[in-house]
């Protein structure tokens, strides 16, 4: 009987340190678990605190990137002064402006090379106008993306068909909603932030510095340009308070304007300087001009054989006739040099 008792004993003994173990090692388990399930969250929260933080930053410079629609028609606007061409704007509700160039002609989408080429320069900075007569030239008839400042989608040109006895360009550009066409993180300076200043003298003032700054305008033409009736028709008042309070170094657009010339027009140094100061042209005064054909890179010989291919191809000009349009006051200006090298050169 003891023996058995013993037995049992032992056997209980047995059971209850079986079951205790279980219990502790249920327990180390489920401490584990939890462990492992807040190691999981914790790691889940950092996960989408940095997919947040990412899909912010990324929201915040899709909304501050861009021109606004109003910008984009400013420049569009003073460009229309410039070319015999039709040039419209429309809004897209997938957050586009359009801007459409018409012409009628070859010779007159020609014409629509250079406005393409401004335009789409001073909306994307990073491509210079040698870039985009190349683009222009390489696809025309094809849609393309531009991928610089992110502000241009795409473009499409469309020559005649069927249907349509026009070339057209389409330029979509990418617009962000701004107040009175200037985007939130616009620089100008605050002194226009007074509150004594009329709302009417602030828009003018931001306009003038959008023409500055994307067209590299003189003072006379921004002037111009702010109370035209074909522009944004301020008062004199607007007008004047912008030009008096506009910080611009108008030599440096003088320069802006020249390289403009040569890169897109191929024009001579002579051809330039009219341009600038004419009073049809750009309004630059003569000090301005000056300093800009004096500090101009350009290569004149070059340009004036570009401007001998184009008398050759499209009007099929002799040889004689072409070096004296090239070296004539009433045409391109050159040097005798510089006409000789394009005349030597052609092909």
């Amino acid at each position: 009987m003891k023996k058995e008792k013993s037995k049992k004993s032992i056997i209980i003994i047995i059971v209850v340190v079986v079951l205790i173990m279980a219990a502790v090692a249920g327990k180390n388990k489920k401490d584990k678990d939890e462990d492992d399930t807040t190691t999981t969250v914790a790691k889940a929260t950092t996960t989408t605190e940095e997919a947040t933080t990412k899909a912010t930053t990324e929201a915040t410079t899709e909304t501050v990137s861009g021109l606004t629609n109003h910008e984009v028609e400013s420049i569009v606007g003073a460009i229309k002064e410039k070319y015999d061409l039709k040039i419209e704007t429309s809004e897209s509700p997938a957050g586009w402006t359009i801007v459409q160039i018409y012409a009628d002609s070859e010779d007159d989408f020609e014409n629509a090379k250079y406005v393409f080429t401004e335009i789409t320069r001073d909306i994307e900075d990073s491509y210079s106008n040698a870039d985009l007569s190349s683009i222009f030239d390489e696809f025309i008839g094809k849609e393309e993306s531009i991928d610089g400042q992110g502000n241009i989608n795409k473009f499409i040109f469309s020559a005649p068909n069927d249907d349509e006895n026009y070339w057209r360009i389409d330029i979509y550009v990418t617009t962000v909603k701004g107040v009175d066409g200037v985007t939130e993180n616009d620089d100008t300076s605050t002194e226009d932030d007074n509150t004594s200043v009329p709302k009417e003298y602030k828009s003018a003032l931001k306009k003038a510095k959008a023409y500055s700054d994307t067209l590299h305008m003189s003072k006379a033409a921004i002037y111009n340009q702010l109370t035209s009736e074909y522009g944004e028709k301020f008062s004199e008042e607007a007008a004047d308070y912008a030009m008096e309070h506009l910080d611009v170094d108008y030599k440096y657009n003088a320069l802006k304007k020249a390289e403009d010339y040569s890169d897109t027009m191929h024009m001579s140094k002579a051809g330039i300087y009219d341009q600038l100061i004419s009073d049809y042209g750009e309004k630059f005064t003569e000090e301005e001009a000056q300093y800009a054909v004096d500090n101009l890179e350009a290569d004149y010989k070059k340009n004036a054989l570009r401007k001998a291919k184009d008398y050759q191809e499209m009007m099929d000009m002799s040889p004689s006739a072409i070096y004296d349009q090239l070296v004539s006051d009433y045409g391109e200006k050159f040097t005798d040099e510089e006409a000789q090298y394009a005349i030597d050169n052609l092909e």
